[in-house]
């Protein structure tokens, strides 16, 4: 059941018929060399966990994360930004941000941002985050690329570029439209 919940939020390549979709959905191709490392939906939120197919969830140096947080409709999608960074900065005094871009995507409030955290008191490693929020109708959608390692900046680029890719749509809006597959 919690695959099929999942599948139907979150269409996970661009080869899914325009017709499987209902409703909102949030659009993301994961990268060919990544497996579902986890997933699992709780109380408001569905979370699912991508790693490169050489590593392991419990042990990764990056990962993907697609996360709906159902229902969820802050004021503004800086609000629940600032919430995210007042929790990074309990765990990781030194951490940094930079916000990216911000504004319209098909119809919705969007924010894409890096933070980092020089060293993480639980993991006692580095942490660089790209991240992308996205404000739609009926939840609020996160998808973030995260590092344990300082990665190349081609690479830094890449998942910036990556993050444009993602987006929301809604079968029942067509100020929302979902792309013709």
């Amino acid at each position: 059941m919690l695959k099929s919940l999942v599948a139907a939020l979150l269409v996970l390549t661009v080869h899914s018929a325009h017709a499987d979709l209902q409703k909102e959905n949030l659009l993301i191709e994961i990268p060919k060399d990544y497996k579902l490392g986890f997933e699992t939906k709780r109380e408001n939120m569905i979370i699912a966990e991508y790693v490169p197919i050489d590593q392991d969830v419990s042990n990764w140096s990056d990962v993907l994360t697609a996360q709906i947080f159902l229902g969820l409709k802050p004021p503004s999608v800086k609000a629940f930004q600032a919430v995210g960074q007042g929790m990074l900065v309990k765990s990781c005094q030194d951490a940094k941000f930079m916000d990216i871009w911000q504004g319209q995507e098909n119809g919705y409030a969007a924010l894409v941002w890096i933070q980092l955290c020089p060293h993480n008191e639980k993991t006692k490693r580095m942490e660089l985050t790209y991240l992308k929020a996205i404000q739609g109708n009926d939840s609020l959608y996160l998808v973030q690329k995260a590092f344990k390692v300082d990665p190349p900046k081609e690479d830094q680029l890449k998942w910036v570029n990556f993050l444009k890719t993602v987006l929301v749509c809604d079968t029942r809006a067509s100020e929302h439209p979902c792309p013709k597959m």
